[in-house]
């Protein structure tokens, strides 16, 4: 093997800004994000903590079910928000007969004529520092699939009589097998 020559060239400056903007992306990249997004404006909302999501069921020809317990959505300051409403977006195919069974005070399913967009809604209103009632839902796969499915959730609700909204997103996709 040929040993290189050392350079005796100097480093310019303009050499060390094209390092250091490309390390600032790089940084940014690795920055942990938040479990829970949050949207500003007149109220703010989030997903409370202590949403799971488990699979039961799959072995011997039973049918897949996917679980969700404890989604709730806070209100962190801000004007009342109404008109709330939670879309679950999955990545496989979910039985609509029978529809997901819906637990929780207050919630129902209102839409769910895709195979894969489903959207809840709470029939209540959230005051500053309070929270919804958590949401349970049980989802049946269809067709019996197998391997992983990811779930996204978003909600959107009214604050100020409709004229303005509050939304929120989990960061990350919920995935089980």
């Amino acid at each position: 093997m040929a040993e290189v020559p050392p350079s005796t060239a100097a480093i310019s400056r303009r050499r060390v800004v094209q390092g250091a903007l490309w390390t600032v992306p790089a940084i940014v990249i690795a920055t942990a994000a938040p479990a829970l997004a949050v949207s500003t404006g007149n109220g703010t909302m989030q997903f409370a903590s202590g949403a799971a999501l488990n699979r039961t069921g799959g072995g011997g020809g039973t049918p897949r079910h996917y679980v969700f317990t404890g989604l709730a959505l806070q209100h962190l300051d801000g004007s009342s928000i109404t008109s709330l409403r939670i879309t679950i977006t999955s990545s496989v195919n979910i039985d609509r007969t029978p529809a997901p069974l819906v637990t929780g005070t207050g919630w129902s399913l209102v839409a769910g004529a895709s195979p894969t967009v489903f959207v809840f809604a709470y029939a209540g209103s959230i005051v500053s520092n309070g929270s919804t009632p958590a949401l349970g839902i049980d989802f049946t796969r269809a067709n019996n699939g197998t391997g992983i499915a990811t779930f996204t959730l978003s909600a959107l609700g009214n604050t100020n009589g409709g004229t303005d909204n509050a939304s929120a997103a989990m960061a990350s996709p919920m995935s089980v097998d």
